[in-house]
C-alpha cells in the first residue's frame, strides 16, 4: 500500500488534473444550459450571451487552474521517487566504500596483501640500497 508513492502521487495528480478539467466543462455546460434557459424566459438574450462567455471564460479559468495544480503535486512525486532512488544509490555506494575499507583493513592486518611485494632484483637496484651497500 505504502510502496512507489512517488509513482502514486503523480498518479493522483493526473486524475484529479482529469476529473477537475471534466467538472469544469460539466459546470460550464449547466451554467449556459442554465443562462439560455433562463434568458430566454425573460427576453434578456443580449445579458444571457455576456454571462455565457463569462461562463466560458470560467470554465477555461478553472481548466488551466487544474493543469498549473496538477504541476505541483506531480512534481512531489517526481521529489520523492527521485529521493528514494538517491536513497537506494547512496546506500549502495555505502556498502561498497564498506567493502573496500574491509579489504583495507585485512590487508593492513596482514591477512591479504594491498599491493604486490616489488620483485626482488628489482628491489636490489633501488639507488638507496646501493648505497647504503657502498658505505
Amino acid at each position: 500500500m505504502f510502496k512507489n508513492m512517488g509513482g502514486k502521487i503523480k498518479m493522483l495528480a493526473k486524475v484529479m488534473c482529469w476529473i477537475n478539467i471534466a467538472l469544469g466543462i460539466i459546470a460550464v455546460c449547466a451554467g449556459i444550459f442554465a443562462v439560455v434557459a433562463f434568458g430566454n424566459m425573460r427576453g434578456n438574450s443580449a445579458e444571457a450571451a455576456g454571462v455565457i462567455c463569462l461562463i466560458i471564460l470560467a470554465g477555461i479559468i478553472w481548466a488551466l487552474f487544474a493543469w498549473i495544480g496538477s504541476f505541483f503535486l506531480c512534481g512531489y512525486g517526481e521529489l520523492i521517487e527521485n529521493s528514494a532512488i538517491t536513497a537506494k544509490n547512496t546506500q549502495t555506494l555505502i556498502e561498497m566504500k564498506s567493502y573496500e575499507l574491509n579489504a583495507r583493513a585485512k590487508a593492513q592486518a596482514g591477512t591479504v596483501p594491498e599491493q604486490s611485494a616489488k620483485p626482488v632484483a628489482e628491489a636490489s637496484n633501488s639507488p638507496e640500497q646501493s648505497q647504503t651497500a657502498e658505505n
